[in-house]
């Protein structure tokens, strides 16, 4: 089964784009722990993976607005997690954009 040239072009779309997105951590946040680019400007995913993370959110592992990460995972992993703040209301910006629009994305590309 191949992806249609509109998913092809999604996808090729979101990996151009990925570097130009900001994600702001917070405790009540609904970031895919695995897939979301939360983690260092990258997917946790791409680095570490646990069958049983699968389906959890960031928000999971904040309590109080510290991190509380479990000790089964990598230091390495654990230690950039540690390094990543956890603010009061989390979102994605464009980087370097403080009120981002369509057209934003639309100058970028076109």
């Amino acid at each position: 089964m191949s992806a249609t040239k509109f998913w092809k072009l999604v996808c090729n779309t979101a990996i151009q784009t990925k570097a130009l997105f900001g994600f702001k951590v917070a405790g009540a946040c609904n970031f895919s722990l695995l897939w979301d680019t939360w983690f260092c400007g990258d997917s946790l995913g791409n680095h570490f993976y646990d069958y049983a993370l699968v389906g959890c959110e960031v928000m999971d592992f904040i309590s109080n607005g510290a991190w509380t990460i479990l000790d089964s995972w990598p230091v390495e992993i654990k230690q950039k997690i540690i390094t990543i703040s956890v603010e009061d209301v989390s979102g994605v910006d464009w980087v370097g954009i403080s009120k981002p629009s369509f057209k934003n994305f639309n100058s970028h590309f076109f």
